[in-house]
């Protein structure tokens, strides 16, 4: 965890090589999946002073049996970042974990839905997605949901836009 911490302070100050050497250490990278996923991300970035490549990004997060590392992942097929741009199998990777529960995973596939990230809107699953994560409890996607509801323009999404962002609010979304 120090280790940690001191790659934080470190990638504050854009110190990228300090950052990867304490996450690269043998005994934080042998115990932390947070520091993988860490250094996994100044390598995605191709932070300046780093040893990394992106394709280490990319193989870190395959590595990793988690919806984070997937979500990653799906994030940079999307963008065509460090890897072909494939949608398809961005959504593949987020719609597993989502299955299964993880609410940061169902609200990124409702977010992408709404707005025609894999492909034309779909209005109906997208919104079962995204209210399944604030279900979840959920404290990112209120604020999102919100703002596509409310920018529909409609009196009732108008009216629903601001129930979603006073629920947000109460499960401490601070941009709610």
């Amino acid at each position: 965890f120090a280790a940690r911490m001191l790659a934080f302070d470190a990638d504050k100050v854009h110190d990228y090589a300090t950052a990867e050497a304490w996450l690269t250490d043998p005994a934080v990278i042998k115990f932390d999946t947070n520091a993988l996923l860490d250094i996994a991300e100044l390598y995605e970035w191709s932070r300046k002073g780093v040893k990394g490549k992106p394709e280490n990004a990319v193989a870190l997060y395959r590595s990793l049996d988690l919806p984070e590392a997937r979500r990653r992942l799906a994030s940079m097929a999307m963008a065509g970042r460090n890897m072909p741009k494939d949608v398809k199998q961005a959504r593949t990777w987020i719609e597993e974990d989502a299955k299964q529960g993880d609410h940061a995973s169902e609200a990124m596939l409702g977010l992408g839905l709404l707005m025609g990230e894999f492909g034309p809107v779909d209005e109906r699953e997208g919104t079962r997605w995204v209210e399944r994560a604030i279900a979840g409890g959920n404290k990112e996607v209120s604020a999102s949901y919100g703002m596509w509801l409310f920018n529909k323009g409609t009196p009732a999404s108008r009216a629903k836009a601001v129930d979603v962002w006073k629920t947000g609010v109460r499960n401490k979304d601070d941009a709610a």
